[in-house]
């Protein structure tokens, strides 16, 4: 793949992971100022809190705390039970491609160092092979926060999700609505005919 489509893939993705953060911590933030209005909101004293762990409080941020501390804590303690796996995959995946990318770093690295210290003819492919090497372990560290990150906000949106009715029942009482009277307006046809200059 190249650089570009990796560029393009990472701008996206911090992209996204920037939209989730904004948007839980604008739900609570929404969800602590309606807990604290008052009738009169200007007589209010009360100042929310902007806080990073803000975030935490509540059910919500509990599941994602532990999905941040524990891998598919999050999906625990949310009792979803089949979501475990692959949150436990995607971590297990990212760690292995991260450990696994470190170590031909360090091979590459040694390789490099060793040709530069006894003047090889193809340094030059080393050095690439080292830098190719170097590109491959960040994107795996890259990935494998966003991953982590990925599971913590699932196991956030999901708990937030839980309270919500998702019954087969989608159907809509109309007696809650206020019936509003029809009033008709009648125009003589005749009076629209011999007054053109109002219409």
């Amino acid at each position: 793949m190249s650089s570009l489509n990796w560029s393009k893939q990472f701008r996206s993705t911090v992209f996204f992971l920037l939209v989730g953060y904004f948007y839980m911590s604008a739900q609570q933030l929404d969800l602590q100022s309606t807990a604290s209005i008052q009738t009169d909101t200007l007589e209010s004293d009360s100042i929310v809190s902007n806080s990073f762990f803000e975030l935490f409080k509540g059910k919500p941020g509990k599941a994602a705390l532990y999905g941040l501390v524990i891998p598919s804590g999050g999906q625990i303690y949310n009792r979803r039970w089949w979501k475990v796996p692959l949150a436990l995959g995607i971590d297990a995946t990212t760690v292995y491609f991260t450990i696994t990318n470190t170590n031909r770093l360090k091979i590459s690295q040694a390789n490099y160092e060793n040709a530069l210290a006894s003047k090889d003819p193809l340094t030059p492919r080393y050095l690439a092979i080292r830098n190719n090497d170097r590109r491959n372990k960040e994107w795996s560290v890259f990935w494998l926060v966003a991953g982590h990150l990925f599971t913590v906000l699932d196991a956030f949106v999901d708990r937030h999700l839980m309270g919500f009715d998702v019954s087969d029942d989608i159907s809509y009482s109309a007696s809650s609505v206020p019936m509003v009277p029809l009033v008709r307006v009648r125009i003589p046809i005749d009076y629209v005919v011999r007054n053109p200059e109002h219409h």
